[in-house]
């Protein structure tokens, strides 16, 4: 299923396509001031606010995003892309290389952190993101392969 928070934008909308998606835009912003604010709701906020060219706002959607939830990588992922299409590729790459950290395995966060390192002219970064691409490090995985084989080590010991 693809992550439509992560999709770049392609260009503009239709005049009579844009009507819905104000519709869209105030229904995400009743649910934002109804209830606790989830990452959910401000992050496709801001991805319609991306998709009208509406940079500031769907910044801020995304900053309240993040403040609320550093450690998830698709609202990182989500926000670089944004400052990545508002020109500020810098601010972006950081989003991506902080997304990557946390997502070791989204083919996208490393696609958009590789390609960012190499606008900004980064070889140095955009190969060690590369080579992190191809080989994950997923230190909370490999610990729990290791508890896993302990484990079952003393299991065949028993008998």
């Amino acid at each position: 299923m693809t992550n439509t928070s992560t999709m770049p934008t392609a260009g503009p909308l239709p005049e009579d396509f844009r009507e819905h998606v104000r519709e869209a835009i105030a229904s995400l912003s009743e649910e934002i001031t109804t209830g606790p604010v989830g990452a959910d709701p401000l992050t496709r906020r801001a991805v319609i606010h991306r998709m009208l060219g509406e940079f500031d706002k769907a910044i801020l959607d995304h900053d309240r995003a993040v403040a609320a939830y550093p450690l998830d990588p698709i609202v990182r992922c989500a926000r670089g892309i944004t400052l990545l299409q508002a020109g500020q590729t810098a601010a972006a790459a950081r989003d991506f290389d902080q997304a990557a950290e946390l997502d070791v395995w989204d083919v996208e966060t490393h696609y958009q952190q590789i390609a960012a390192h190499v606008a900004l002219g980064q070889w140095g970064q955009a190969v060690e993101a590369l080579e992190a691409f191809l080989n994950p490090r997923d230190e909370d995985l490999e610990r729990r392969l290791r508890e896993w084989e302990a484990g079952r080590a003393a299991g065949s010991e028993d008998e």
